[in-house]
C-alpha cells in the first residue's frame, strides 16, 4: 500500500523524523501526509488515505515550501487535482521562502505564505514527500516530481498539464521586438547545480557570436566583452517568467528556471546534471514539438550515478558540472541551438 495517511481524529504530535523544514510539530484533523513508518503512524491513530474523500471538497490546502521551482511544479498538479475531484477552492501555502508567488500569477488558485483559516483537508506536501526524487534509498530518483505529486494526490500520471499564468510586463528587461534574447540560468545557489563562471562566459560569447543578447538571471560576475543584461534580483517570479516568455531561447541548468520554462513556453536547452535529462524533461510541454532539448553532462565526466543532486558519490565536488572539456560541451550546446532554430523555421 502507498504510504499516504490521514489523521481523522484530534491533533497528534509529529515526531522529529517526520517534521518538515519549517518544523510543523502536529497533525491536525484531516491532515494528510506521506509517511515512511507505517507502524508509528498506524499506532498513533492515522489511517490509510482513501483519495475519494477529496471529491467535492470545499477547501483543500496544499503545503509546499522551500525552493521556488519545486513550488511551481505543484501548480499544474493542483489544477489537475481541483478539476479531477471537483474541489471548490485549492490553496497553496508556500511558507517563508525567498521568492514570493504573486497571487495574481495564478488566479484560479490561491497562493499564500501562510493559511490559518478553515479547510476540509490539509495536505502536507513536505513530510517525507519533500525530497523523494532525491532519495537514494527509496529508489525514486528516476521519477519526475510532477509524477510524485500526482501519485500522492491519487491523480493519473498525465503529462498534459496546464502551465498557464498571467504575465507581468512591468519589468520587461528588453524590447521583445528588437532584441534577440537568450535567457541564461547557469549559476544556481546549489553547489551541485552550478557551472563555472569562465564556462558561462564561454557560452555567452558564443551566443553573442550567433546573434543573441544574453540575459543573466543568476548572480554571475560582470563579464568583459559580453553583450548582456544582468537581471539578478531585479524581478519577482511573475516578472521573471514573463521575461523568459519573450526571450527567443532559454539555456538552464537543473534549477528553478527549468521549471519556469514550462510556463514560458520558450525553446529550452537544459544542461542536466546530476539528474538525467530524461527525468527533468518528461513533463515539459515543448518536448514533443522538439523545442525542449537536453544535454546529459554525466557522459562528459564519466559519472554513471544519478545522485539526485545530493553529491553522494563525489563528496559534493559535482564533476558532472565542472570536470569536462569546455569546447566539447559547447559544441553540443551549439548543436542543440541549431536544432531549435531549424524547428522554429
Amino acid at each position: 500500500m502507498p504510504n499516504y495517511y490521514i489523521n481523522k481524529g484530534d491533533i497528534k504530535p509529529i515526531p522529529d523524523k517526520f517534521k518538515n523544514v519549517l518544523d510543523r510539530h502536529v497533525a491536525k484533523h484531516n491532515h494528510i501526509l506521506y509517511g515512511t513508518n507505517d507502524d508509528w503512524l498506524l499506532r498513533a491513530g492515522f489511517e490509510q488515505l482513501d483519495h475519494k474523500c477529496l471529491y467535492n471538497a470545499n477547501i483543500v490546502v496544499f503545503r509546499r515550501t522551500f525552493a521556488v521551482g519545486d513550488i511551481l511544479m505543484c501548480i499544474p498538479v493542483l489544477r489537475q487535482m481541483k478539476k479531477h475531484y471537483n474541489i471548490k477552492r485549492v490553496i497553496l501555502e508556500y511558507g517563508e521562502t525567498r521568492h514570493v508567488i504573486e497571487p495574481q500569477m495564478f488566479p484560479d488558485l490561491e497562493c499564500v505564505k501562510t493559511y490559518n483559516g478553515e479547510y476540509d483537508y490539509y495536505i502536507d506536501g513536505e513530510n517525507g514527500l519533500l525530497e523523494q526524487d532525491h532519495s537514494l534509498t527509496l529508489g525514486l530518483t528516476e521519477v519526475p516530481r510532477f509524477a510524485l505529486y500526482q501519485r500522492f494526490l491519487g491523480l493519473p500520471e498525465d503529462t498534459d498539464l496546464d502551465y498557464s499564468f498571467v504575465e507581468d510586463k512591468s519589468k520587461l528587461m528588453f524590447d521583445p521586438v528588437k532584441d534577440r534574447i537568450a535567457y541564461l540560468a547557469l549559476y544556481s545557489s546549489t553547489y551541485v547545480r552550478r557551472l563555472a563562471p569562465p564556462f558561462i562566459a564561454y557560452i555567452a560569447k558564443y551566443l553573442n557570436f550567433v546573434g543573441y543578447k544574453v540575459l543573466f538571471v543568476d548572480n554571475v560576475p560582470v563579464f568583459e566583452d559580453v553583450d548582456a543584461i544582468y537581471a539578478h534580483d531585479k524581478t519577482n517570479v511573475q516578472q521573471a517568467v514573463t521575461n523568459m516568455k519573450y526571450s527567443k531561447l532559454c539555456i538552464t541548468i537543473d534549477t528553478g528556471s527549468l521549471w519556469f520554462s514550462h510556463y514560458a513556453g520558450v525553446p529550452t536547452i537544459v544542461i542536466a546534471g546530476p539528474t538525467p535529462k530524461e527525468v527533468r524533461m518528461t513533463y515539459h510541454p515543448l518536448k514533443n514539438s522538439g523545442k525542449a532539448l537536453g544535454i546529459d553532462m554525466r557522459k562528459y565526466c564519466g559519472c554513471n550515478y544519478n545522485c539526485g543532486g545530493t553529491g553522494a558519490y563525489c563528496s559534493k565536488t559535482a564533476p558532472c558540472l565542472n570536470n569536462f572539456c569546455y569546447g566539447v560541451v559547447l559544441n553540443d550546446i551549439a548543436t542543440q541551438i541549431d536544432k531549435l532554430m531549424k524547428v522554429e523555421n
